[in-house]
C-alpha cells in the first residue's frame, strides 16, 4: 500500500515571483490556494500559512500587492500615526 500525502511548499522565493499586475490564476499556478480569502472593501485578502505568513492583494483578479502580514501590519500602523499626527497638527492650527 502507498500514501500519497501533498503538502503546499511555497517558500519565500515562491512569493518574490508574485508581481503587481499579475492575474489570480498566475498566483494559483505558481504558489497554490490560500488557506483563505477574506474580503477587504473592494480587495480580496488571500493569506497564506507559510512561515512568513505572506498575503496577496486581489483587485479586479489582479495582484496588486503581495506582502507578509508582519510589514502589512507595519504599513498599516505607519499611516495611523501619519493620520494622528496630522489630526493633531490640524487641531493646534484651530
Amino acid at each position: 500500500m502507498i500514501i500519497v500525502i501533498a503538502a503546499s511548499c511555497t517558500s519565500k522565493q515562491d512569493f518574490v515571483k508574485i508581481k503587481p499586475g499579475m492575474k489570480s490564476n498566475e498566483v494559483i499556478r505558481m504558489i497554490g490556494l490560500p488557506a483563505r480569502k477574506q474580503p477587504m472593501g473592494a480587495a480580496m485578502w488571500w493569506l497564506y500559512n507559510d512561515s512568513e505568513k505572506h498575503m496577496v492583494i486581489i483587485n479586479n483578479d489582479t495582484v496588486a500587492n503581495c506582502t507578509t502580514q508582519k510589514d502589512a501590519m507595519k504599513i498599516m500602523d505607519d499611516a495611523l500615526r501619519t493620520h494622528d499626527s496630522l489630526r493633531r497638527k490640524k487641531n493646534r492650527d484651530l
